[in-house]
């Protein structure tokens, strides 16, 4: 396993220049990806899904994260495929499109977001209403159309983020589309650590932090290690959605060295000798876990492209 000693831990932060310079980066790369969005629709499937990920790597490279895989990768465009993932940070979308380009499912206050917002709609996001009764059922009916002709999605069912040291319950709501497609189900843990393999909360969007804030912490950070561990896929045919947000929790907690979840308290903790934090680090980036392979960076040479 590699370790990335060559940057400084989590007690050091960018200085304003840094920040300012990085700020300024990414307005000038959001413009890009405004531009692109303007052409988007209207270009082929494979040249949309090569920009996608082309221009989600680099904005990740622009905040300071760097990217690393884990586990065996999907190797080229994933079909009747749904990606289940943990959920820490708005970082996760970049972080997945940056791997394999998809169509997720977001909450509809997203939408409002400056920017962001309007990207997401034209990458197609597909938006759910919470308040509404119902609106569930017509996002399974889209994505189960989806799916039916190839696509892939991502969703998140813990319905919110944490701050990156749990894994919270999961929801089947959204689960029963690959059932009835035949498809799979793709899980994908998420984890953002220091060099010394602690968990790193910065990049973690939750609670009342506003988007700025959150924007703020991650720019101050010199770098964010972020990493993806690619779970067994699962197949969804003949079973219980239940079944299988059980069966893909497990898979994404055991991944991450946490307890399975408990959906009675929402929430499920490690076991405290095994968890990594600030306090007491760990040089095992995921202890007690066996090893899921070679730990490659994500760059613009990858294999994945």
């Amino acid at each position: 396993m590699q370790h990335r000693m060559d940057q400084p831990g989590h007690g050091h932060k960018n200085s304003r220049l840094v920040r300012a310079y990085r700020s300024a980066r990414l307005v000038v790369h959001l413009a890009l990806g405004v531009l692109a969005g303007v052409v988007l629709p209207l270009m082929p499937q494979a040249a949309r899904r090569w920009i996608i990920r082309g221009w989600c790597r680099e904005a990740l490279r622009v905040l300071g994260v760097r990217l690393a895989l884990r586990g065996e990768a999907p190797v080229g465009p994933l079909g009747n495929a749904l990606m289940v993932a943990n959920h820490v940070s708005w970082l996760d979308v970049l972080m997945i499109n940056a791997l394999q380009p998809t169509r997720f499912v977001a909450k509809s206050e997203i939408r409002a977001w400056p920017v962001f917002g309007w990207l997401a709609q034209r990458v197609r996001t597909l938006f759910i209403d919470r308040t509404r009764r119902g609106d569930t059922a017509r996002i399974n009916g889209e994505i189960i159309a989806g799916l039916s002709g190839g696509e892939c999605f991502a969703v998140f069912p813990e319905g919110t983020t944490s701050d990156g040291t749990y894994l919270g319950a999961f929801h089947a709501s959204l689960l029963q589309p690959p059932i009835q497609s035949a498809g799979e189900i793709r899980p994908l843990a998420l984890r953002f650590v220091h060099v010394d393999g602690s968990v790193n909360q910065a990049p973690a969007y939750f609670g009342d932090m506003s988007l700025a804030q959150s924007l703020r912490q991650i720019l101050a950070e010199p770098v964010i290690d972020a990493e993806i561990i690619c779970c067994p896929p699962i197949a969804a045919a003949g079973k219980a959605r239940r079944a299988l947000a059980d069966e893909a929790a497990a898979a994404i907690a055991s991944a991450l060295g946490f307890g399975l979840v408990h959906r009675a308290s929402g929430k499920s903790l490690p076991n405290p000798a095994e968890r990594p934090t600030a306090g007491h680090p760990t040089h095992s980036r995921y202890p007690g876990q066996p090893d899921f392979g070679l730990y490659e960076a994500l760059g613009p040479t990858s294999a994945q492209k």
